[in-house]
C-alpha cells in the first residue's frame, strides 16, 4: 500500500509491560482514526477519508522498535511507555534516525524528570498514563496519536515532494529553477547548457551570467515583475548574445506563493536555438521551392527557344538547323536529369570530397551559353577547386555568364579570378550604376542598361552562405564578387618532414564562464579537452585551446576520436592562431556536435569570425589538418590519413611564431563538451 496515497497506517508501541501493551494495542485497534492524509488532491484521488484502518504493533525493547521503524515504511507514530527499560534512549535513537517521525511518551503520572528528559530527546508529546490501563479508554493518547499521524504525513509528504522535485531537477534534463523574493537561485536543474547548482545557488542572473548589461537588466526586471506584481510570463522568446553567435531562449516564470505571500518564482528556460535555426532553414527551403519553377523555367528557356526557332528549317531538311534542334533537346534533357538528381537529394546534394575543378567546369558552362565572339579569361591556377556541388554551382555561372552577354554584347570579355576569400566574375561591358546594384539582386528587377535580374545568382550564393557584392571591374564593366567561399587554388599539402613541437600550453580563450582543461594520456598518446565557451563565431571567441608555439611553414593535424557534445553547434578540431587573445586571427577546421565538418576563419585582427559548414553526405570525417605557408592557410579533411583533401584556403594575417593545436567549444552556457584526439602533431615543416 502506498504511504504517499493512503498516509501512515501503523503505530509502533514500545512497552515493557505486557498488560500495558495489550491495553494500548486494543484501544488503538478499536479507535476510528480520521484519515491522516494532508493533501486534498491525494485524499480526493485516493478516497482516503476513513480507509485504511490504523494498525498497532507492540514491541518489547528498543532494538525491536528501531528495527520495525527501519523496515516498515507505513509507520507514522512511535509510542514509548515508561515501562520500557530505557525509554529516553529509545526516544533519542528514534528521533535521530527518523527525524520526521513523531514519538509520544506514555508514562506514569507525575514523573517530571522523565518528561523533561523525553522533551530534550525530541519527543512529540509527553502524556500521563492512567493508573489502571486495563479499564481506561486511553482517549487522550489516541487523540494525540491521530495528531501525530497527521503531523508525520505532512512531514513525510513535504520531504517526498522535495525528493521528487530534486529528481526532476537532476535526472530529466529540464532547465527548471526556483528563486527567492530577492531573485536569488534556491534550486536549479543540473542540465547541459545551465550553470551547475553549486555555481548558481544564492546568485541572481545578474551575478551568474555573462550576458550583456541590457539583457541582464531585462531579465532582472522580469523577475521583479513576477515576484512583486504576481504577473506570469509564459513562453517569452528572446535572443542573447550577438546576432551571429547568440542563442534563442524561451522562458516561462510564475509566482511561487505560500498562501497570500509571494516567496519568489518558479521558472523554466529552454534553449530553442536549434528550433529557431530549423524554422529559419525550413523557411529558406520553402522559399527556394517557391522559386524552383521559375528557376527551372529560366534554365530551359534558352534551349527551348532555339529548338522552336529552328524546327521549321529542320523539317525542310536544313542539316545545320536539325543539328541545332538536336543540341537544344540534348541540353534540355541534361537539365532535366540535373534537376531530377537535385530533387532526389532534397536540394542539398553533397559535394564530392575533392570539390569541383573550377577551370574545366567553367569552360564547359561557358561553351553552352556563350557566343562565338565572346571571350572567357580564367585567371585561376589549373588545379583550383571549389568545394560545393556542381548541380548547385552550374546555374550560378550560367546566369552570371548570360548576364554578362546581355549587358556587354556578343563580343564581351568575361574574366573569372580569385579573391582573398572567394572568386569574382567580371566583364568589360557597361558599369552597373551604384543605385541599381542592390536592386539587381532582387527577383523580377530589369533595366535596359543592366539586363535581367540576378535573383538566381543571389539565391544560389545565399544557399551556400556566400557574400555577394556588385562592383566595377578593371575594364570599367560589372564585377560580381563572391566571398566566404570554400575555394582552394593550391590543393596539395606541403611535402617533407619537420620538427615536432609539444603542445605545452592549455588555457581558455575569451571570457569563458566555466574553466576548461586539457590533459594528455601518454600511455595511449591521447589528448582530452573538456571545454565550455559560448561560441567561435562573429566577434565571440570563447573556447579551450591547447597549443604548441611553432614557426614558419607549419602543420597541425589530428584525429578527432570522440566528441561528447551538449549541442549541435558544439565543436572540436585543429587551429592555427596568431596568439591566445580573443581578437586574434586564425584558421580552424573540425567537427560539430551534429557530425558535420566546419571551417572557421578570422583573417584580420578584430574582424568577425566567418564559418562554413561542409556538406559531406554520409561521411563524417575524423582526420583534420591546418597548414600555413607564408600568409596562406589551408584546411584539410581526410577519411583515412592517406588521402588529404583541401577544402578551403585563405590569406590570414599571422605573425611568427603562431599557436598551433587543438580547440574545443561547447557553445552552451554552463555546459561542457569533451573531445578526445589522437595522432596529434604540430610540426615546423622543413621545406616546400
Amino acid at each position: 500500500m502506498s504511504k504517499y496515497l493512503h498516509g501512515p497506517s501503523t503505530v509502533v508501541i514500545a512497552v515493557g509491560s505486557d498488560a500495558v501493551g495489550e491495553a494500548v494495542l486494543d484501544a488503538v485497534e478499536r479507535w476510528s482514526f480520521p484519515s491522516p492524509v494532508t493533501s486534498d488532491i491525494v485524499s480526493a484521488a485516493a478516497a482516503t477519508d476513513t480507509d485504511p484502518a490504523v494498525e498497532g504493533v507492540v514491541v518489547a525493547d528498543r532494538a525491536s522498535a528501531l528495527d520495525r521503524l527501519a523496515d516498515d515504511e507505513s509507520v507514522g507514530c512511535l509510542v514509548v511507555d515508561d515501562t520500557l527499560a530505557d525509554p529516553v534512549e529509545c526516544v533519542a535513537a528514534a528521533t535521530d534516525r527518523h527525524p520526521d517521525l513523531p514519538v509520544v511518551v506514555y508514562a506514569a503520572d507525575g514523573d517530571e524528570s522523565l518528561a523533561s528528559a523525553a522533551t530534550r530527546a525530541g519527543a512529540f508529546a509527553y502524556l500521563p498514563r492512567p493508573s489502571d490501563p486495563a479499564v481506561s479508554t486511553h482517549e487522550t493518547l489516541l487523540e494525540t496519536v491521530a495528531e501525530a499521524l497527521t503531523t508525520h504525513d505532512r512531514r513525510y509528504r513535504a520531504a517526498t515532494d522535495s525528493d521528487m522535485f530534486d529528481a526532476v531537477l537532476s535526472e530529466l534534463e529540464l532547465p527548471i529553477y526556483v528563486k527567492d523574493e530577492r531573485a536569488r537561485h534556491l534550486k536549479i536543474a543540473d542540465v547541459h547548457g545551465a550553470p551547475s547548482p553549486a555555481e548558481a545557488v544564492g546568485k541572481t542572473d545578474w551575478e551568474l551570467y555573462s550576458w550583456d548589461e541590457e539583457a541582464k537588466v531585462e531579465a532582472l526586471g522580469d523577475d521583479r515583475l513576477v515576484i512583486d506584481e504576481g504577473e506570469e510570463i509564459r513562453d517569452r522568446e528572446e535572443r542573447h548574445g550577438p546576432p551571429e553567435a547568440g542563442r534563442w531562449l524561451r522562458t516561462t516564470k510564475v509566482p511561487w506563493r505560500d498562501g497570500d505571500r509571494t516567496r519568489g518564482l518558479v521558472g523554466v528556460t529552454l534553449d530553442v536555438s536549434d528550433e529557431k535555426r530549423q524554422i529559419r532553414d525550413l523557411r529558406a527551403q520553402n522559399r527556394r521551392l517557391d522559386d524552383f519553377t521559375s528557376f527551372v523555367a529560366h534554365d530551359l528557356r534558352n534551349p527551348l527557344h532555339v529548338a522552336m526557332a529552328y524546327q521549321e528549317f529542320a523539317r525542310e531538311g536544313d542539316p545545320e538547323a536539325a543539328e541545332r534542334v538536336s543540341d537544344a533537346l540534348d541540353r534540355m534533357a541534361e537539365l532535366v536529369e540535373d534537376v531530377s538528381e537535385l530533387a532526389a537529394s532534397g536540394g542539398t546534394a553533397p559535394a564530392p570530397v575533392g570539390g569541383v575543378e573550377v577551370g574545366s567546369f567553367l569552360q564547359v558552362v561557358w561553351d553552352e551559353v556563350a557566343t562565338a565572339a565572346a571571350t572567357l579569361e580564367i585567371d585561376l591556377p589549373p588545379e583550383t577547386v571549389l568545394y560545393t556541388n556542381r548541380l548547385q554551382l552550374k546555374p550560378l555561372f550560367e546566369n552570371c555568364f548570360e548576364r554578362c552577354l546581355e549587358r556587354g554584347g556578343p563580343d564581351v570579355t568575361v574574366r573569372v579570378g580569385s579573391t582573398d576569400d572567394g572568386f569574382f566574375v567580371a566583364d568589360d561591358g557597361p558599369p552597373v550604376p551604384d543605385d541599381e546594384r542592390e536592386e539587381l539582386l532582387e527577383a523580377g528587377y530589369s533595366a535596359a542598361a543592366t539586363g535581367a535580374d540576378l535573383a538566381i545568382v543571389a539565391e544560389v550564393a545565399d544557399t551556400h552562405g556566400w557574400d555577394l557584392r556588385i562592383g566595377e571591374s578593371r575594364a570599367g564593366g560589372a564585377r560580381l564578387e563572391f566571398g566566404n567561399v570554400l575555394l582552394v587554388t593550391d590543393p596539395d599539402p606541403l611535402p617533407g618532414t619537420g620538427r615536432a613541437r609539444p603542445l605545452t600550453t592549455g588555457r581558455d580563450v575569451g571570457q569563458v564562464l566555466n574553466a576548461g582543461e586539457s590533459s594528455h594520456d601518454e600511455s595511449v598518446d591521447r589528448w582530452t579537452l573538456r571545454a565550455a565557451g559560448d561560441n567561435l563565431l562573429g566577434r565571440v571567441n570563447e573556447f579551450h585551446f591547447r597549443w604548441a608555439s611553432i614557426r614558419g611553414s607549419c602543420r597541425v593535424e589530428a584525429r578527432l576520436d570522440g566528441l561528447d557534445a551538449p549541442g549541435d553547434r558544439s565543436k572540436a578540431g585543429v587551429m592555427l592562431r596568431d596568439d591566445a587573445s580573443e581578437s586574434a586571427t586564425f584558421g580552424y577546421i573540425g567537427r560539430t556536435g551534429d557530425g558535420r565538418t566546419e571551417v572557421c576563419w578570422r583573417t584580420a585582427r578584430g574582424e568577425p569570425t566567418r564559418a562554413q559548414l561542409l556538406e559531406s553526405g554520409e561521411r563524417n570525417f575524423e582526420w583534420f589538418a591546418v597548414e600555413r605557408t607564408g600568409d596562406r592557410v589551408t584546411v584539410f579533411v581526410s577519411p583515412n590519413r592517406e588521402e588529404w583533401h583541401a577544402v578551403d584556403q585563405r590569406s590570414v594575417d599571422l605573425g611568427d611564431p603562431v599557436c598551433g593545436g587543438l580547440a574545443a567549444c561547447s557553445t552552451m552556457i554552463g555546459a561542457y563538451c569533451e573531445a578526445t584526439f589522437d595522432h596529434v602533431s604540430a610540426v615546423e615543416l622543413d621545406g616546400e
